[in-house]
């Protein structure tokens, strides 16, 4: 997805070619906002603002991995599904198929 949006940014593809959920940096968008809500429930992050807990089996023996909900935006998750279909189509438009080829060449 960032691969769509640096060409979209330098002028690499035309507005209107990419398809809807990676025009305009719409599915990277939904990305960026969906990690900001994970990030605090992971690791480091999730210690430094009291999210963490132990959870252990019977008398111990081993710990459960912890289960931490949130709330994300039903519209963010549309998006990034759409996305995925448009990235996994074996007939998307020649322009997704070169940014998934050359993804690496654009960062």
């Amino acid at each position: 997805m960032l691969t769509y949006a640096v060409w979209e940014n330098t002028g690499q593809v035309e507005p209107g070619e990419l398809p809807a959920p990676l025009a305009g940096g719409a599915a990277l968008k939904a990305l960026r906002r969906l990690a900001a809500v994970l990030a605090p429930t992971q690791g480091e992050r999730a210690i430094k603002v009291g999210t963490t807990g132990r959870l252990l089996a019977p008398h111990g023996r081993y710990e459960f991995a912890p289960l931490r909900l949130v709330d994300v935006d039903q519209a963010d998750v549309q998006v990034l599904a759409a996305a995925a279909r448009v990235l996994g189509d074996p007939h998307a438009h020649e322009l997704v198929r070169d940014g998934l080829e050359h993804r690496s060449d654009a960062c």
